[in-house]
């Protein structure tokens, strides 16, 4: 996910003179838990923001800071949300990813172990001890644990894949546009 900088504008009203404007974006800016008391004391009158609270209460009502503070904090809670929708859906397409990879390369995995199963039953090496008695030999050890690996793994490797293609919620939209026609 790239980075990048989002600027919220907060235009200049026509009538507000420099320093009007200059405290208004201060106010605005302060956030959740803003107040004309606390822009007084932490502008102590610098930066041409005047130390007097009538002043900047004069400013607040006649250019509608509660009104500019509300629609930042809207704008700030929106950015908020898209882009932590953006994360989510990155992540989320990450995972996906994984999955996908993880299930393919089990797949293939699984697919060789049942093809060496095959080729062990297939052909098998016989010998016979000294007594005469026939043995056969696969390549690998064909047991229960055996197969039940194979299987497994070729399962896991299935619901991987369906996992990354999020099957369980497609098939049944699926299935519902079959309904409709």
């Amino acid at each position: 996910m790239e980075n990048k900088q989002t600027t919220i504008e907060l235009p200049r009203l026509p009538d507000e003179s420099a320093r009007a404007y200059q405290a208004r974006v201060e106010y605005v800016t302060m956030g959740v838990g803003r107040s004309l008391e606390k822009l007084r004391v932490q502008s102590g009158g610098k930066a041409g923001i005047p130390r007097r609270f009538n002043t900047l209460a004069e400013w607040s009502a006649r250019y509608d800071w509660a009104g500019s503070a509300r629609q930042y904090d809207e704008q700030i809670a929106y950015i908020t949300i898209q882009e932590a929708q953006a994360k989510y859906r990155a992540d989320l397409e990450a995972h996906r990813k994984k999955a996908s990879d993880a299930g393919q390369a089990l797949y293939a995995v699984a697919g060789q172990l049942i093809t060496a199963i095959n080729k062990a039953l297939a052909g098998p090496r016989k010998i016979r001890d000294k007594d005469g008695k026939e043995y056969t030999l696969h390549s690998i050890d064909l047991n229960a644990n055996t197969f039940s690996i194979a299987a497994r793994a070729m399962q896991s490797a299935l619901d991987l894949e369906a996992h990354a293609l999020a099957v369980d919620m497609l098939l049944p939209k699926l299935g519902q546009a079959d309904d409709s026609e």
